[in-house]
């Protein structure tokens, strides 16, 4: 007895280590004891944490002669605890086959056995194979109507499946057998959050507490710490020794997730991103201030959210001083004044140089944005910056729903602003016509296919879309992508995925330049990469944090451009002005290249409280001689209901 309640305070204060040295020393010091005594230490430590040191004393016990029927009994449900749980730990690494194995033999000596039956369900259910879960549990259930470990499995089981008549019709049930346990509203808030219906699902997570309340149990405040990243913190043996119920604990869990779904938030970030390339064509620095509100939407459920971003980019001066680029841009191709025959040696004055230098080296706006999302549907609508040169309505509509627990098809339409560029994205003034030409939109969709078996997922894609813009040629792009992500390694506070994406596009014209009548973006003819992307992730108390990095090999190839793609005549004087003067372009020539790329990222989470939380993010990638970095940073705040 005083062995066993050693065990059950070690335990208690979570030390698994000296639970197990306690019962060591009390099976030691008693070695003539009872079997019943050495089982009751073998069951305190199973309690404690110390699952193989109570396994153990089982297996020498059960070898004993003279063992009653009772004493057998009690020393294989031992036994059977520690494989149940052994298998639920392999199941939640996703190891699922190594967790049938730890199973197999309690269901070998006893098939009926409810415990171990619907840990099966569970490895079902981590395997993604929800039919079978169904199978297992509802066995269960037919056995036992009244038991809710059956119950809550074979809802879990419907959910998976989208079936949610029988999820409602297994929770009609539930409140005839079972209507004082709270674990019937904690059914119920899960089948409403898999339905998108947070509302619902707060309502019946309030009953439950209510509930447990009633029971002389307090749901822990302290489970809702750093919010639901983490569903499995709070739970298992020591958290059960400590006194803590574990149903107070799935229903602290759930009301953290549900309340930042039914919750309205705010969100301010500071932003920054920076492009490699020559100054005042294709170099680019952006710094925004994104501010934005979200709210529920009552009974029809999701959320809708509103966006307002303060916005300015800068190109950097062009540099006047070099004829090459400055007559890259524009119609300065067709001023004669730049103009250097071959044979005179005379250059062009500073008031022409100065005179063709565009004005447009900074654009300044607000963007505007209204989107709503609910349970596999998102649709927003909105505006490039107002105050941009050229100003755009952008928006787009994604459907992505789930046709079984692992096969989803995600159809996306949108609208969406090409922003490579000063020229793409704002729009530039010519400084020798007045006109303005830029501001390129690519209108279009995808559709994709995403099988997400465990540990490896995949997804296969295509697209279309066309672009256009002020005074700019009409382009078009098709696209098309493959990959794979592997969980290599998974806990419950951190994970380690590994990735490839296989990646084509092709746009129809050449549309890089920055004359007049081009875009100003990235456009080759032919892009294929295989890329590698690794990322780590994890969880320290109220701190959540990502590394990762890809590398890969791309290659790309572009046709020839010609300097004046909308006008005829102008491409004419163009050619025959190339023709005198050797010095002259009139169409950017034919190329192709490859290479390695590749990129670094991190971000990071801090819960300062479970309603306000700060991060920020950093990228920089990579691929020959052009390179991009990016940065944010964001304070977040949540309203509770």
């Amino acid at each position: 007895g005083a062995g066993a309640l050693a065990v059950r305070a070690l335990g208690t204060l979570g030390d698994a280590q000296g639970a197990a040295e306690a019962g060591r020393a009390a099976v030691s010091a008693n070695a003539s004891a009872p079997a019943a005594a050495r089982l009751t230490v073998a069951g305190a430590l199973l309690t404690a944490g110390a699952e193989r040191d109570a396994v153990q004393i089982a297996r020498t016990v059960e070898t004993q002669p003279g063992l009653s029927a009772e004493d057998r009994r009690q020393a294989a449900a031992l036994q059977a605890g520690f494989a149940i749980r052994t298998a639920d730990k392999l199941n939640e690494q996703g190891n699922q086959a190594a967790a049938y194995d730890a199973l197999a033999p309690v269901l070998g000596r006893d098939p009926t056995n409810p415990a171990a039956n619907l840990a099966l369900a569970r490895l079902y259910q981590g395997a993604r194979q929800p039919e079978q879960a169904a199978q297992v549990a509802e066995a269960v259930l037919r056995s036992d109507p009244r038991s809710m470990d059956a119950r809550m499995a074979a809802v879990d089981a419907a959910i998976a499946q989208r079936d949610w008549s029988r999820a409602e019709a297994l929770l009609v049930e539930a409140r005839a057998f079972n209507p004082n346990d709270p674990r019937v509203p904690l059914l119920e808030a899960r089948i409403a959050r898999a339905g998108g219906n947070s509302g619902r699902a707060l309502r019946a997570l309030e009953r439950a507490q209510d509930q447990l309340r009633a029971q002389g149990k307090v749901v822990p405040v302290s489970a809702s710490l750093g919010g639901p990243s983490n569903p499995f913190r709070g739970t298992g043996p020591a958290a059960t020794a400590a006194g803590l119920d574990p149903v107070a604990n799935d229903v602290a869990r759930e009301l953290a997730s549900v309340r930042e779904e039914a919750s309205g938030r705010v969100q301010a970030a500071l932003a920054a991103r920076f492009r490699s390339g020559t100054a005042g064509l294709d170099r680019l620095s952006d710094v925004s201030a994104p501010m934005s509100a979200s709210l529920p939407v009552g009974p029809l459920g999701g959320r809708l959210t509103a966006t307002v971003t303060p916005v300015t980019i800068n190109s950097g001066h062009l540099d006047n001083g070099n004829l090459a680029t400055l007559r890259s841009f524009g119609t300065n191709m067709l001023v004669p004044e730049l103009r250097q025959p071959t044979g005179q040696t005379t250059a062009p004055s500073q008031s022409v140089r100065d005179r063709s230098t565009p004005r447009d080296d900074s654009a300044s706006g607000v963007g505007l944005g209204l989107a709503f999302a609910r349970n596999g549907f998102t649709a927003d609508v909105g505006t490039t910056p107002l105050g941009f040169r050229e100003q755009n309505v952008i928006g787009g509509v994604e459907i992505a729903p789930a046709l079984s627990d692992t096969l989803r098809v995600r159809v996306t339409g949108e609208r969406r602003p090409m922003t490579d560029s000063l020229l793409s994205w704002s729009g530039m003034r010519d400084a020798n016509t007045g006109r303005t030409w830029g501001g390129v939109i690519r209108t279009g969709g995808r559709a994709q296919v995403e099988v997400g078996t465990q540990p490896v997922s995949f997804y296969a894609g295509a697209g279309y879309s066309g672009l256009d813009g002020q005074n700019v040629a009409k382009n078009s792009r098709i696209e098309a992508g493959a990959g794979a992500s592997w969980v290599v390694y998974r806990e419950p506070d951190e994970e380690l995925i590994a990735g490839l994406d296989l990646v084509y596009f092709a746009y129809d014209k050449n549309q890089r330049l920055f004359s007049y009548g081009n875009g100003g973006y990235f456009s080759p003819q032919s892009y294929t990469a295989a890329l590698f992307p690794l990322d780590w992730r994890a969880r320290s108390g109220n701190l959540a944090y990502r590394l990762g990095g890809t590398l890969g090999y791309q290659a790309y190839r572009e046709s020839a451009a010609k300097y004046f793609p909308l006008d005829a005549t102008q491409q004419a004087q163009a050619e025959q002005a190339a023709a005198a003067d050797s010095t002259l372009r009139s169409s950017l020539p034919a190329s192709s290249n490859s290479g390695v790329s590749g990129g670094v990222r991190g971000d990071i989470e801090y819960s300062i409280s479970p309603n306000l939380r700060i991060g920020a993010l950093v990228r920089y990638d990579r691929t020959a001689n052009w390179n991009e970095a990016r940065g944010l940073v964001f304070a977040r705040y949540r309203f509770d209901r």
